[in-house]
């Protein structure tokens, strides 16, 4: 279970500072490792651990925060072993103390499947019905995150990518405000580039 850890004004503020400080660790040791030197296997733990601190500095609209016993759903598109990591990865740490329940969506899924998760994960091998996707969950908040490429300009919020060796991510922020989903400042901070909302 995902324990929720209640604190005062001060305290929430301690909390959130030490959150950062865990994203940033991670983020310089994930981003300064070469890719060449990864196995696959451990690729996808790197991209695990992004995504699931994606979810812990995303405020999704007040409306749709889920009840204290409610299920936050996690959907993988197309990659077993990242819907496993991503599990084994969420059962051992905790963000809130709502369970975190992870699903495989594989080409049976409908678009209320999609719909009712509050991230969804995109692998790159499923881009050839990525769009498909990404319209059907279109104008709900739901948090969308993929490694295949120019994901952000088809409409994703986050784009896993690689460069220069390394793991990077870039933050399609407009599409996010669009359905009311916002990051933390500390997070679009190490992101490689941020599609800003027009006109901010």
């Amino acid at each position: 279970m995902i324990q929720t850890i209640r604190q005062n004004a001060g305290g929430k503020r301690f909390f959130m500072l030490l959150l950062c400080a865990v994203f940033s660790i991670l983020t310089i040791l994930c981003c300064f490792s070469p890719v060449h030197a990864q196995s696959d296997s451990r690729l996808l733990q790197i991209k695990a651990a992004f995504t699931y601190r994606f979810l812990l500095f995303t405020k999704w609209p007040e409306q749709t925060s889920p009840a204290p016993d409610e299920l936050i759903r996690i959907g993988v598109v197309d990659n077993h072993v990242f819907a496993a990591l991503f599990e084994k990865m969420s059962s051992n740490q905790g963000a809130n103390k709502n369970k975190i329940v992870v699903q495989f969506l594989d080409d049976s899924a409908t678009a209320d499947d999609f719909r009712r998760c509050r991230l969804l994960y995109i692998s790159a091998s499923a881009a050839d019905r990525s769009e498909k996707i990404l319209q059907q969950v279109t104008g709900y908040p739901v948090l969308t995150v993929s490694d295949m490429d120019s994901f952000v300009d088809v409409g994703g919020m986050i784009h896993l990518t690689t460069q220069q060796n390394r793991i990077r991510f870039v933050v399609n922020r407009s599409r996010a405000n669009d359905v009311g989903i916002s990051f933390n400042a500390q997070m679009l901070k190490l992101a490689t580039s941020v599609l800003e909302v027009e006109n901010e």
